[in-house]
């Protein structure tokens, strides 16, 4: 068991994408209590199709897709990688070229 598994979908979103929970709950449309509820588990989030189709451009952005999130609130997210880029690049040792997103996490928000 890692870190990871103790930490909801929406704080691995928020901690990849390098966010505080304020940005992320007003990109999403709500308070910063209710997504602070969702991260602890103490709620289970509702979502609107607005607020799915802006955390789909997020995850997108991310080089993810809905279909990387487990069936579980808890669950590790596939693919994603919470360490810092520059860990990363430091690992790898072969010259692959890494994908970047085009657009910011603001831009994908304003998107939707």
């Amino acid at each position: 068991m890692n870190a990871i598994d103790k930490m909801s979908v929406f704080t691995q979103i928020r901690k990849k994408a390098k966010i505080s929970q304020t940005e992320f709950a007003k990109v999403l449309g709500v308070t910063n209590v209710t997504l602070s509820r969702w991260e602890a588990g103490i709620h289970q989030p509702t979502l609107t199709f607005k607020q799915y189709k802006t955390l789909s451009h997020i995850l997108i952005g991310m080089g993810l897709s809905i279909n990387d999130l487990p069936d579980d609130e808890f669950g590790e997210i596939q693919n994603l990688c919470l360490e810092d880029d520059a860990d990363i690049k430091s690992k790898n040792k072969t010259k692959e070229k890494k994908h970047t997103p085009n657009q910011s996490f603001t831009e994908l928000s304003i998107a939707v």
